[in-house]
């Protein structure tokens, strides 16, 4: 059972996991990592504890962590939080590069969490058939 939940980044889509969450699931406690660059009069509105580092998000005993951060920090939030045995909800897309990839990776397994990337597009038609043009190497890797 999910007590804890963390959402870094509360632009347009931690926003909406925010929302969802206060909706769905109002036992759970959401704690916010922002970066103290959005805008400010918005945590005052939803009553959450905000903070502004991952390495200060791990000493809050999360059970999980939703990354809805820019892609080009998504690997780097994730492995720590993998690092830290917290199972992980990346949005998409995973990253901007496939730098660390692999170290992620082993730090999941090791860690044995849960992680996940977020993509809502997953069963569009027009996405399934451009999957399939690059798994027939139709269009390249």
């Amino acid at each position: 059972m999910i007590d804890k939940i963390a959402i870094i980044g509360l632009g347009s889509i931690g926003s909406k996991y925010l929302k969802i969450l206060r909706n769905n699931f109002p036992r759970i406690e959401v704690i916010v990592v922002r970066s103290g660059k959005g805008i400010q009069s918005l945590q005052k509105d939803i009553n959450i504890k905000v903070i502004h580092s991952i390495d200060e998000l791990i000493g809050n005993n999360i059970d999980a962590a939703i990354i809805c951060s820019p892609a080009t920090s998504h690997i780097k939030q994730a492995v720590k939080l993998a690092n830290a045995g917290i199972n992980v909800l990346i949005e998409k897309p995973l990253s901007d590069s496939l730098n660390g990839i692999s170290e992620l990776v082993d730090k999941i397994k090791k860690n044995k969490i849960i992680a996940h990337v977020g993509y809502l597009l997953r069963y569009d038609p027009s996405a399934i058939a451009f999957k399939n043009y690059i798994d027939k190497n139709t269009i390249g890797k």
